[in-house]
C-alpha cells in the first residue's frame, strides 16, 4: 500500500472552489486593467503637459513678435505724423517769412537747429540698435 493521501472534495465544495478560483482570478484581471488605465492616464497627462508648454512656448514667441511689429508700425506712423508736422510747419514759416525778414532769420536758425538735433537723434538710434 502506498501512503498517499488523497482529499475528496464534495461536487459543492469543487464547485466553490472553483467560483473563489475565478473570483481571485477577475480581481487579478482588474487589478491589472486598472493598472493599465492608470499608466495610459499619466501618459496622457504627461503629453497634455508637454502639449500645454508648447503652446505657451509658441505663444510667448508670437506675443514677441507682435510687440515688435507694433513698436516698428508706431515708430514709422509717429516718424510720418512728425514728417507732415514739420512740413505744416515749414510752409507756415515760411508764408511768415516772406512779410518778415526776422522771422525768415529765425526759421533759418530752427532748420539748422533741427537738422543738429535729426543727426543726433539718427546717431543715437544707430548706437541702440548696435547694442541690442
Amino acid at each position: 500500500m502506498t501512503n498517499q493521501k488523497s482529499y475528496i472534495l464534495s461536487p459543492q465544495a469543487e464547485n466553490d472552489l472553483a467560483r473563489i478560483y475565478a473570483y481571485i482570478a477577475r480581481d487579478n484581471l482588474d487589478a491589472h486593467s486598472m493598472q493599465q488605465e492608470a499608466e495610459r492616464q499619466d501618459k496622457m497627462a504627461e503629453e497634455r503637459q508637454k502639449i500645454t508648454s508648447q503652446f505657451i512656448e509658441i505663444a510667448k514667441n508670437l506675443e514677441s513678435q507682435i510687440e515688435k511689429l507694433l513698436t516698428e508700425v508706431e515708430s514709422k506712423v509717429y516718424g510720418e505724423i512728425d514728417k507732415q508736422i514739420a512740413a505744416a510747419r515749414q510752409q507756415e514759416e515760411s508764408a511768415i517769412a516772406a512779410s518778415n525778414t526776422w522771422v525768415k532769420q529765425l526759421a533759418e536758425i530752427r532748420q539748422d537747429f533741427e537738422s543738429i538735433l535729426s543727426y543726433i537723434t539718427k546717431a543715437t538710434e544707430n548706437a541702440v540698435n548696435l547694442v541690442t
